[in-house]
């Protein structure tokens, strides 16, 4: 009865994520820009293996001021999703990554995207 007064009231912690990292039951979704560090993308990595068992792989290219110029990603859900983009020439406000959608009443054909995000 308390938990679930307390989940009611919000004052069980909720698991906060990297910025541009997503995690709930229904999706697993990240999103790079230009701005995201070698850093936070390390983070993704272990993060997303450790908690959904999604395997992140990258190799990237930056400019002069650390700013990612391009990025090569592949992804593997293993539950037979998987894929890779290469975003070369990476824009100011330009975002790449991918989703998957477990939630099946909310995707029709595409319950895995990953590409530029828009």
């Amino acid at each position: 009865m308390i938990i679930g007064l307390l989940l009611i009231l919000g004052f069980l912690p909720v698991k906060k994520y990297p910025e541009g990292l997503n995690i709930d039951e229904r999706q697993v979704s990240l999103v790079i820009t230009e701005s995201t560090t070698e850093d936070d993308l390390r983070q993704y990595k272990e993060i997303l293996l450790n908690e959904q068992n999604i395997d992140f792989n990258y190799s990237l290219s930056k400019n002069k001021r650390g700013l990612i110029t391009s990025i090569y990603i592949e992804v593997d859900c293993r539950d037979g999703f998987k894929g890779s983009f290469f975003g070369e020439q990476l824009k100011q406000g330009q975002k790449v990554g991918f989703v998957r959608i477990y939630q099946k009443d909310k995707y029709d054909k595409w319950p895995f995207f990953i590409g530029q995000i828009h």
